[in-house]
């Protein structure tokens, strides 16, 4: 059991590490990889691509332009990881929403995507509530399991609504850095 659960681990930080160097180089075969988790279109009208080019900041995250393409990727994180400073602001957190944009005759298509990461923990999680909560094979401990697998389910839940306002905010910030 320790070795399934050391295995289970490593194979975690190995898709962290993979994840994590492809984040902060900016490979952008590495933001089209990832789950996509929403698709949204949004009509532009005169956007100005001549003069983007390079990473731009804004408060929901960071952007790069690519004019010559008419395209682009993104990167957001929490706040809370950006105000107090933590370790998980500086090496990236599960939390991590990224995509890439692409505008063709007036129309702006936006993919939000989540990490294999942040899959892969959800999943060991459950995994983990599963295994301990039929380990034993008492009642109580299969109550005491399903109210965890309950809890957490709403805690994704209630993250992905989270997360779908700031992508709404994450296509604002793109839409005003094109039309400045």
């Amino acid at each position: 059991m320790k070795i399934i659960i050391l295995a289970i681990i490593l194979v975690y930080l190995l898709v962290y590490l993979i994840e994590l160097i492809g984040l902060h180089t900016f490979k952008l075969g590495f933001f089209s990889a990832g789950i996509t988790v929403q698709t949204r279109k949004v009509k532009v009208v005169n956007s100005k691509w001549a003069n983007k080019d390079g990473i731009y900041k804004a408060n929901q995250g960071r952007y790069v332009f690519i004019p010559n393409l008419m395209a682009g990727y993104f990167v957001t994180r929490f706040k809370f990881f950006r105000r107090f400073g933590l370790i998980g602001y500086s090496i990236g957190n599960p939390c991590t929403i990224f995509g890439n944009f692409q505008e063709t005759s007036n129309e702006m298509i936006v993919k939000y995507r989540i990490s294999y990461r942040t899959i892969f923990l959800i999943f060991i999680w459950y995994l983990l509530l599963i295994i301990f909560t039929f380990y034993k094979g008492e009642l109580k401990f299969i109550g005491i399991g399903a109210v965890f697998i309950i809890i957490t389910t709403i805690i994704v839940s209630i993250y992905y609504q989270f997360q779908k306002r700031r992508m709404s905010m994450i296509c604002d910030e793109i839409i005003m850095f094109l039309k400045e």
